[in-house]
C-alpha cells in the first residue's frame, strides 16, 4: 500500500457504492453530530462527498465537517483488499 492510497478521500473512494452513515459537525453548533446522513456513497473528492439516501434524496457533504463514518460491512482500506 502506498501512503497516497491511505488519504481519507481514497479510502471513501474504495467503499463506493456501500451504505455508510456519516457524521457531521458544523461551526458555532451547540449539539456534536449535528447532522447525520445514512445512504450509499456514490462518490468522494478531496473537500466533498455525495450521498444518497433510499428516499432518493442526495447530499453534497464537505469533508471539513465530516467527524467519521461508520459502515455495516468490511472497509475496503486500499485498492486491491
Amino acid at each position: 500500500m502506498s501512503e497516497e492510497e491511505s488519504y481519507i478521500e481514497n479510502i471513501l473512494r474504495f467503499n463506493k457504492g456501500k451504505v455508510g452513515t456519516f457524521y457531521l459537525t458544523f461551526p458555532d453548533n451547540r449539539e456534536w453530530n449535528a447532522k447525520v446522513v445514512t445512504g450509499v456513497l456514490e462518490a468522494a473528492g478531496k473537500d466533498h462527498i455525495i450521498v444518497s439516501e433510499a428516499s432518493g434524496k442526495r447530499y453534497l457533504l464537505l469533508m471539513i465537517y465530516l467527524d467519521y463514518v461508520t459502515f455495516d460491512e468490511e472497509i475496503t482500506y486500499f485498492n486491491g483488499r
